[in-house]
């Protein structure tokens, strides 16, 4: 009976013991053990929309956002928290999959891009980091888990409004400028009615060409002077 006493004693006391031991912790990283930084990841689709679509000739990239069934109801990419062991990219993949319905073989990162936001949640520190990735087929389906009650594909300024958040508002602008500044980005496939130089040619007859510049500037040198003079450069 003693021993029973003893073991019951012990096992009240503990809690009491362990709180006081974390509270005597120093600080690691900068944060005591209940204030560590609650880590998450996530991935901001976008997709391209087909060409012969009107709104795809202003603005061909729509953003995925989806409407959480909890809480505010906020809107955001598919994100969440990183489990023990758990790579970043790896969660970003997982959540992706779990929120929206979308495999790894659905979408493809895009290179070069990584946004890191740090901000407080319930007075206590979080990260949370995005990579970029683009739908293969505009028409793949979202299903949503039962932590969503909704989605959206939007355009930049529509996802700004819905984003609600300065920081997410920001990284979706900053992602929609990076994809615009990518090298051999393709705006004739997504702007079919944009003019050629023949179109150019044929609606401006009196701009010159380039037998009138040379015919007129008999001293400019022409393509033919440029390649024999400097036979290394890159011919058309």
């Amino acid at each position: 009976m003693a021993l029973r006493q003893g073991v019951l004693r012990r096992a009240l006391v503990a809690p009491c013991l362990v709180r006081i031991i974390f509270k005597a912790m120093p600080s690691v990283c900068g944060f005591r053990v209940g204030d560590m930084v609650l880590r998450a990841c996530g991935l901001i689709i976008f997709r391209k929309i087909k060409s012969g679509i009107p709104a795809a000739e202003a603005n061909p990239i729509e953003f995925l956002l989806l409407q959480t069934s909890y809480g505010i109801r906020h809107w955001t990419p598919p994100k969440g928290h990183v489990d023990p062991g758990e790579d970043d990219l790896t969660t970003a993949l997982r959540e992706t999959e779990e929120e929206a319905g979308l495999a790894a073989n659905h979408f493809n990162i895009v290179d070069g891009f990584r946004k890191e936001l740090n901000y407080f949640v319930n007075k206590k520190p979080k990260t949370v980091i995005y990579w970029l990735a683009e739908l293969t087929d505009a028409d793949t389906e979202v299903k949503l888990s039962h932590e969503h009650q909704d989605y959206r594909w939007l355009h930049l300024q529509e996802a700004c409004e819905l984003a609600g958040y300065p920081d997410l508002q920001d990284t979706l602008r900053e992602a929609h400028t990076f994809l615009q500044t990518l090298s051999g980005y393709d705006l004739s496939s997504h702007y079919p009615q944009a003019p050629t130089l023949y179109d150019l040619n044929s609606h401006y007859p009196q701009a010159p060409t380039l037998y009138d510049i040379n015919s007129h500037y008999p001293q400019a040198p022409t393509l033919y002077d440029i390649n024999s003079h400097y036979p290394q450069a890159p011919t058309l």
